[in-house]
């Protein structure tokens, strides 16, 4: 009786540890995902800050110049 006993106990142990492994390389793989996901996001927004820093300079300089041309006129 108690060998039988143990017997359930350890499949179910060993039953549990497959599932956890399984659940742990699912995450793991959800987790690499996400990285990729992330590092591709944080290059967008390097891209979208770096266009907005030179339309923000490209802006100035035609402030500048429109100023200039209204004083001369």
């Amino acid at each position: 009786m108690e060998i039988d006993d143990l017997s359930s106990n350890m499949e179910a142990v060993a039953k549990a540890k497959g599932n956890l492994e399984k659940m742990c390389r699912t995450l793991e793989d959800q987790l690499s995902e996400l990285k990729t996901k992330n590092d591709e996001n944080v290059r967008q927004v390097n891209d979208i800050s770096g266009q907005r820093a030179r339309l923000l300079t490209e802006n100035g300089t035609i402030d500048t110049e429109q100023q200039a041309n209204a004083f001369l006129q």
